[in-house]
């Protein structure tokens, strides 16, 4: 993973936007387990508790799920349970983001902070 250091956004939250990049475009599909945290610290060139600190932050938006001695899964959003967690927002009028769409508008925000970033440099 290229680390963009001028970004000035924390490296975490740049794993995150990579792991979240693979849940959008479908590397990673729903149920499937993903790699371990060392296995993608490794693949990313960032240390364990950075992987981490971005798949907590994925597991609180909801995102995936991790199982203790079992793994981290990605979340399947279109199941009656996942839909469930959220009847509560539907039901008090507010309007609730698809995990996934939010995902892919949290990357294209990424970008576009990226781009802004890089055309006043």
């Amino acid at each position: 993973m290229h680390h963009d250091w001028a970004q000035r956004r924390s490296l975490y939250l740049q794993v995150r936007d990579a792991l979240v990049g693979r849940v959008v475009n479908g590397t990673w599909t729903p149920t499937s387990i993903i790699p371990g945290e060392q296995d993608l610290a490794r693949e990313l060139g960032v240390s364990v508790g950075t992987v981490r600190k971005a798949l907590d932050l994925m597991e609180a938006e909801g995102l995936v799920m991790r199982r203790p001695g079992r793994g981290t899964f990605v979340n399947d959003c279109a199941s009656d349970g996942f839909a469930a967690r959220f009847s509560n927002l539907r039901d008090a009028g507010e309007f609730c983001f698809h995990p996934r769409l939010l995902g892919f508008i949290l990357l294209v925000i990424g970008a576009l902070h990226v781009f802004e970033s890089e055309r006043y440099h």
